[in-house]
């Protein structure tokens, strides 16, 4: 029963805290907006029927280029006038927002009669309709609601003088709808740097992960954030501590059983020399046998456990060098460019991996070539046989540790299947890849990309 009573996932609580906001945001809004209807009559104001009368003269008298700049100078916080088009008188008086009211039509007719009996109408807010009558003072004609004036021009257009509506309504200074939207910003901007700060530790653990899986070393990560993402943490950070601790015993019991075993083998060697000489040969093929399953295996565990390299080797004076050794013989033959081919990997790791696929080339196909070139992202490296090359269906097999081929069990070929499966960890460490082709011909193509620097 305990377990039900979970605490709230993150994201759930990331999601209330915004929901939250929103409506706090609206509430804020909304109650400003109803103290400022609740003030009482005088909050919107619009002028006396003389000086609308002698704005609609100057709108009449002043040619189209200048009527814009007039209308420009007479708008203000508390009142804006501008001229609307005939056609869109109609419209403008049918919409759903805004109504015409009884209680406007005495002073109707006081701004009617200040001029000469133009058409005159005015409009409210729907939400005006409760609200108490305009009242003309000596200011001008006031109320406790935003209000619109249209009066009719001579041209058919008309003049419209109008009240801010309740979005423009100030509050110390600053319309309401600006500080309903400054102060969800700010909420906002809290909040983004609570959930900023809430998960912090997750990109931490993001980063420490490829850290960890690039350079083998742990990272741990900075509890925080709320008690899910601590419990987390937490146990990334155990993870990260075992398996490092998991890899360095790996290492050194290898390192261990490396040394106490080839103690053994030399024992042997030194007990065999008193064999018959049929006996001594296939006890020396044995204990060579064994020698080659513990540094494969060995090799094996350090290329698992090594990190992505950020050496820089020369490919020329890799293949070089294998040449020189005389290792293959004239069994290899190679067709390297002209130009030094620079390439990102250890030198060493980089020349285990070529020689452990130019043997398995030579052990299945006798003879193996060697071709280097570089196409627009990486530099190639393809090593092709004659052998008998390697089913679709086995390609990937080959490449995990201690696989062999049936085929290879039956011509009675030596390997512990550790070769390929070394190969492919230490070019992948060098940021590169492998792959089998078949060859045209018969054969196995062996293509290895690495990046170029």
């Amino acid at each position: 029963m305990k377990e039900r009573k979970s605490h709230t996932p993150a994201l759930m609580r990331v999601l209330v805290v915004l929901v939250l906001i929103f409506f706090t945001t609206q509430l804020v809004m909304l109650a400003m907006l109803w103290r400022s209807q609740k003030r009482g009559a005088g909050e919107f104001l619009l002028p006396l029927p003389a000086r609308v009368s002698a704005m609609v003269d100057m709108v009449e008298f002043l040619p189209p280029e200048k009527r814009t700049a007039y209308l420009i100078s007479v708008n203000s916080s508390s009142l804006r006038a501008s001229v609307m088009p005939a056609s869109a008188f109609s419209s403008e008086m049918r919409g759903d927002e805004s109504v015409r009211i009884q209680a406007l039509k005495e002073a109707i007719l006081r701004y009617s009669a200040e001029m000469n009996g133009r058409r005159i109408e005015a409009q409210v807010e729907k939400t005006a309709r409760r609200f108490n009558n305009p009242v003309i003072t000596e200011q001008g004609l006031r109320a406790n609601f935003p209000m619109r004036l249209l009066v009719e021009l001579r041209t058919g257009e008309w003049l419209v003088v109008e009240t801010p509506s309740l979005l423009e309504v100030r509050f110390r200074n600053l319309p309401i709808g600006l500080f309903a939207g400054l102060f969800g910003l700010v909420i906002s901007v809290l909040a983004l740097i609570s959930l900023w700060q809430q998960f912090r530790p997750l990109r931490d653990m993001a980063r420490s992960a490829r850290n960890f899986a690039e350079t083998g070393k742990p990272e741990l990560v900075k509890p925080g954030g709320s008690r899910d993402i601590r419990l987390l943490v937490n146990a990334f950070n155990d993870l990260q501590t075992r398996v490092s601790s998991l890899l360095n015993n790996r290492r050194l019991m290898m390192s261990a059983m490396s040394h106490d075993v080839r103690t053994y083998l030399t024992r042997l060697r030194l007990r065999i020399e008193f064999l018959d000489e049929k006996h001594r040969v296939n006890a020396e093929r044995t204990i060579e046998e064994i020698q080659a399953l513990l540094s494969d295996s060995l090799a094996f565990a350090e290329a698992e456990a090594g990190a992505i390299s950020d050496e820089i080797s020369n490919l020329s004076d890799i293949f070089h060098r294998i040449q020189s050794s005389g290792q293959f013989g004239k069994a290899v033959h190679f067709e390297l460019p002209a130009a030094g081919l620079t390439v990102l990997g250890q030198d060493g790791r980089l020349q285990r991996a070529l020689v452990n696929l130019l043997s398995n080339a030579i052990k299945y196909g006798k003879t193996a070539d060697v071709s280097v070139y570089r196409n627009t992202d990486n530099i190639i490296v393809e090593i092709a046989d004659r052998g008998p090359g390697i089913p679709d269906t086995e390609k990937n097999m080959v490449f995990e540790p201690f696989y062999r081929r049936e085929d290879s069990r039956n011509r009675g070929l030596e390997g512990a299947g550790l070769g390929l499966a070394i190969s492919q960890r230490l070019i992948q460490q060098a940021s590169g890849s492998i792959e089998l082709l078949d060859r045209d011909g018969g054969g196995l193509i062996v293509r290895v990309r690495l990046r170029p620097v």
